[in-house]
């Protein structure tokens, strides 16, 4: 029986060529989104989860309570992990991080082997029990002891051949910031795509106390990871960890935070990749609203793709009626018959299915270039990829069989004997409903594509209170501060370098990495804001705007010891007005101004340092000749000879430090990355899914276009023109498309009304942005129904009368 109900299918998805290519093509469009969507999913829910131990490592952060805001961060105090492993017997081992990657208070440092001179933009000092925690595959050397001594360094593989190309690099030393010499111990293999801890070094953490002129801040800025011993409960023990935290903090900490103690957390390991809340964080985020938003994507386009075979295959239930009650005359049961069509739905998924799994192939690496992702589908090696495809083809050979099945064994064999089909035609209503459910989804995709797309705009050509064309960016190491004015003055020899600037931070850096505690006299407690140093070419360089009083002053020395720049935020969370701020007493804790001995002499125009995820935060900005990049504005007239110039003055006066720039624009644009990935792949599949939604009406108005050959040869010949047979025909499907915005308007905008909830500036839904989407989906429809209805409208009545 098996072998005669394969006969069948093969005969019938080859007696039906049209349609079943309508019917294979949709399925595995669908099948190949939702594989696609599945692997970058799972991609973005694997992170750190290669660590072994991952079950047993937890990350510390804090909430502390700052004039009743709560900041957290993950971010500790030197001496903490130490102090907490000799107090809790619970833990097994603590892990510190603190790099040049981790912290915007310490510059790139340099690293020279032979003639080789490198940026180190990923140089970590770590536990030396960092490899016994984290599952880094070691290539050369003991991970028991490669970090035990200081000035040890174990490097990444493709850090080796950078600096030693084919010799062996065990034994050798690398020159660190021309004073120190770290010694390799090992190689590891690079991180993986999926590890929120990215480096290139690894350095040995007990070196520090040996790097007097590394900074280090008394409030923390040490990454601590905790591997609890097997069999703890990680949660049963926050108390006791909240015990041992309260009793470590200093006097400085207790007298800046008063009664309001840091509480601590535990962040598992695999929790860190989606922690977007957390100030001074580090390493690659990610967005679980985007996630979830792209897999209820992957199945609302499966499920249009099995809409389709619904659709068409009840629609052609009528060329098997005759088939199906002879079938029933002789002797077949319903449950046969229900499970011949299953089998031919699930022979027709499987041809769907093998088309699907060449199209992810080809569709996955194009994702990779597009998100700078290493993406791959290994349906043999990965059980959880094989489940899912294995479970998406049983899914769509499921809901794509059983309402057919269900439908055609239903037939009455005396009524499709006879030929009387017209009580048996009763799939309108389901044909209906599918076409509604199709393009209420992807109305509803348009919908979200337009305002995605909108918003990315707007984030990227808002105006944000400084100049970003024609500013080239140069990092700039803290030991060059001595040679700062003179390399200054030398590039603005050159007519088209219009200003320098020195700086702790740009506009787009976390500024936030950088806080302190100010009061604006005597009688009011200190307040908690941003800050960052700057020269007085800062402002002008960036064409910041003064609202009141001046900017710094290169005649006035004393600006670099008690003078003040408010942005209008902090004015305002003061109190003052930006007029009343000008001359006011204003102190930094730590500071020579801790007396009140300094004032307010500006206040510039709130300018957005941070993205536009974020409200203007309140700034203070000091002045210093010194800082971690250079904002170098240029005329845009020979740009490349301006750059080469900027090169050649970089080599001669810093040879020993190869240069690291970017242009503004192109680092504020990175900032939006991810709404700009999210903006493209909603158009994407907004295009899949419209595509095979019109592949299924397509087939369906090829399908009523047949069965109504007769009747438009009769309307012909009695005076019909073109356009009135191509309007009866088109009219039934346009009208549930149109019906169709009334579902899928409320659904998006619900649902991007929800999205929008994430920025601080935010489009305004207009009703352009329902009117576009439903146009859209309307003229989509009209032009895929249209197509074949003027075909079927002008062919020759005569041909159409001799029909059978």
């Amino acid at each position: 029986m098996l072998k005669n109900y394969l006969k069948i299918a093969f005969r019938n998805l080859l007696r039906n060529k049209v349609y079943s290519f309508i019917n294979i093509a949709g399925l595995a469009i669908g099948m190949a989104a939702c594989i696609t969507i599945f692997v970058y999913v799972r991609h973005e829910y694997s992170y750190d989860s290669f660590n072994k131990k991952a079950d047993r490592i937890y990350r510390l952060t804090f909430a502390v309570n700052i004039e009743g805001r709560t900041l957290k961060v993950p971010v500790s105090p030197a001496t903490l992990g130490p102090f907490l492993t000799s107090h809790l017997s619970q833990i097994e081992h603590t892990v510190r991080l603190y790099g040049n990657d981790l912290t915007s208070s310490w510059g790139n440092p340099v690293l020279k082997y032979g003639d080789k001179v490198l940026n180190a933009n990923r140089f970590l000092l770590v536990d030396s029990t960092f490899l016994d925690v984290f599952s880094f595959k070691m290539l050369q050397g003991d991970p028991k002891t490669a970090l035990d001594a200081p000035f040890s360094v174990v490097l990444t593989r493709d850090a080796a051949k950078r600096l030693f190309g084919s010799e062996d690099p065990l034994g050798k030393t690398i020159l660190y910031n021309n004073n120190y010499h770290f010694t390799v111990t090992g190689v590891v293999e690079n991180a993986p795509a999926n590890s929120t801890i990215q480096f290139d070094y690894l350095g040995s953490l007990s070196s520090i106390s040996k790097m007097p002129d590394l900074p280090r801040s008394p409030f923390g800025e040490d990454y601590t990871y905790v591997l609890f011993k097997k069999g703890t409960n990680a949660g049963g023990i926050v108390p006791q960890l909240q015990k041992a935290v309260d009793g470590f903090w200093s006097g400085e900490v207790r007298i800046m935070l008063g009664s309001h103690l840091p509480v601590v957390h535990l962040q598992p390991v695999r929790h860190v990749y989606w922690s977007n809340d957390l100030s001074y964080d580090f390493g690659p985020k990610g967005n679980k609203s985007t996630a979830i938003a792209f897999s209820v994507i992957a199945l609302i386009i499966l499920l249009i793709a099995c809409a389709n075979f619904i659709n068409l295959s009840t629609a052609r239930s009528l060329n098997r009626s005759k088939e199906i009650g002879l079938r029933k005359v002789v002797g077949s049961r319903r449950k046969q018959l229900v499970g011949q069509f299953l089998l031919e739905s699930t022979l027709t998924s499987f041809v769907a299915l093998l088309t699907a799994v060449a199209l992810s192939e080809l569709l996955i690496p194009g994702v990779n270039r597009f998100l700078g992702s290493p993406l791959r589908a290994h349906y043999l090696h990965d059980p959880a990829i094989a489940i899912v495809v294995i479970g998406v083809w049983l899914l769509t050979s499921l809901l794509s069989g059983i309402i057919p099945a269900l439908y055609l064994s239903s037939f009455q064999p005396v009524t499709t004997l006879k030929g009387n089909t017209n009580s048996i035609t009763g799939s309108n209503f389901s044909r209906q409903f599918f076409i509604l459910f199709q393009f209420s989804a992807a109305i509803a995709l348009i919908f979200c594509t337009i305002v995605v797309a909108e918003q990315y705009n707007l984030l990227r050509f808002k105006k944000i209170g400084f100049d970003r064309d024609n500013i080239l960016i140069l990092k700039y190491d803290q030991k060059m501060n001595g040679s700062y004015e003179p390399f200054r003055e030398k590039l603005l020899e050159n007519p088209h370098i219009l200003e320098v600037a020195a700086g702790q931070n740009v506009p787009g850096e976390d500024f936030s990495g950088d806080r302190c505690s100010f009061r604006s006299n005597s009688n009011i407690a200190y307040s908690v804001f941003d800050f960052a140093i700057v020269d007085p070419s800062y402002i002008p360089t960036l064409g910041m705007k003064m609202v009141a009083g001046r900017n710094f002053s290169w005649a006035r020395k004393s600006d670099m010891y008690d003078s003040y720049i408010l942005n209008e935020a902090a004015a305002r969370k003061i109190g003052w007005t930006p007029q009343e701020a000008i001359g006011q007493p204003f102190g930094a804790m730590g500071y020579p101004a801790d007396s009140l001995k300094g004032r307010v002499v500006g206040v510039v125009g709130d300018f957005n340092y941070e993205p536009l995820r974020y409200n203007v935060k309140p700034l203070v900005l000091l002045c210093g000749n010194w800082g971690l990049v250079l904002a170098v504005k240029v005329s845009p007239a020979d740009l490349a000879g301006t750059v080469g110039y900027i090169q050649k003055t970089w080599k001669n006066m810093f040879p020993n430090s190869p240069i690291d720039y970017n242009f503004l624009d192109k680092s504020l644009d990175a900032l939006y990355k991810s709404e700009e990935k999210s903006s493209v792949l909603f158009t994407w599949f907004s295009i899949l899914s419209i595509a095979i939604a019109c592949l299924g009406l397509y087939g369906l108005v090829l399908y009523t276009a047949e069965r109504r050959t007769k009747e438009i040869g009769i309307r012909k010949v009695l005076g019909a023109s073109v356009a009135e047979v191509t309007f009866i025909l088109s009219k039934e499907f346009v009208k549930w498309v149109v019906l169709a915005n009334v579902i899928g308007w409320p659904v998006a905008y619900y649902a991007m009304n929800n999205w929008l909830r994430d920025f601080a500036y935010r489009v305004n839904i207009t009703p352009w942005t329902f009117i576009v989407s439903g146009m859209l989906a309307l003229m989509i429809a009209v032009l895929t129904v249209g197509f074949h209805a003027i075909k079927a409208a002008t062919a020759n009545p005569v041909e159409s009368l001799r029909y059978e």
